[in-house]
């Protein structure tokens, strides 16, 4: 509960008022409340409860707080108590302390292009969309707080499962890059190869015409000399190659 107070006021989402309407109710509600209940219901003003919250919050930023604070945010602009500048910002913020899952920041993240789709063609079906996901979170109100961790329980529990599916899914594409690589590195060592052989040939077939008194023509000429830079410069190369190869393989044999 401190810990929503506080992202709640320094989010502008929850305000002073509000805190201490709750704060009433919970210390009519028990027979010795906590002493900071006290000092948020006397505060003077928001600044002073974030003061006060701060002495208790541990600092520790936890999901269930930030799904709290996308609940309150959704119910609030769903009502039009709040503008979609500052519902898109707590999203943005949520989704930038990569705290919830990756699926969940995503989506939340993507509330960012909102103001870029002002100028698509029909911006409100991008915000139907992305609100139809938000809306998981509208269980989260801050009346209903001693349901709050129910409630994340059954939501931890779609996301894990949909988290599996994205990991899955990227497991696979990062498997079929690694394929992709590899037949690329494999063709790559197969055309080097056949260069390197014709370079030899050519240079076997001068060296002959060289013993037999030949003499070659300008293009062969030419050609001899293009093999002899090939062979000085990739020979090498593919050797040391090899080698390195072969050295990180005995390394981890050992």
């Amino acid at each position: 509960m401190p810990e929503v107070f506080r992202e709640g006021l320094l989010y502008g989402l929850i305000s002073k008022e509000e805190v201490t309407a709750l704060v009433d109710s919970i210390i009519a509600a028990e027979d010795s409340p906590d002493y900071f209940y006290i000092e948020l219901s006397l505060a003077r003003d928001g600044n002073e409860q974030i003061e006060i919250l701060t002495r208790v919050v541990t600092g520790l930023k936890l999901p269930i707080v930030q799904r709290v604070m996308i609940g309150i945010a959704y119910q609030k602009v769903t009502g039009q108590a709040i503008s979609r500048d500052l519902f898109t910002d707590v999203c943005r913020q949520v989704a930038l302390s990569q705290i919830l899952y990756p699926v969940e920041d995503f989506e939340l993240f993507e509330f960012e292009f909102y103001d870029e789709m002002l100028f698509m063609a029909n911006p409100d079906d991008f915000w139907d969309e992305k609100m139809a996901y938000v809306s998981r979170y509208a269980g989260f109100t801050l009346d209903n707080y001693k349901q709050w961790i129910a409630i994340n329980n059954r939501l931890e529990e779609i996301l894990n499962k949909e988290q599996a599916k994205e990991d899955e899914a990227a497991a696979e594409s990062r498997k079929a890059g690694a394929k992709r690589a590899r037949i690329k590195k494999r063709l790559i060592y197969t055309l080097m190869a056949a260069f390197t052989t014709l370079a030899f040939g050519i240079i076997i077939l001068d060296y002959t015409a060289f013993i037999s008194k030949t003499l070659p023509s300008k293009f062969e000429a030419d050609l001899y000399q293009t093999s002899v830079v090939y062979l000085v410069i990739f020979v090498p190369y593919f050797m040391l190659r090899v080698a390195y190869v072969l050295w990180k393989r005995v390394r981890g044999a050992w």
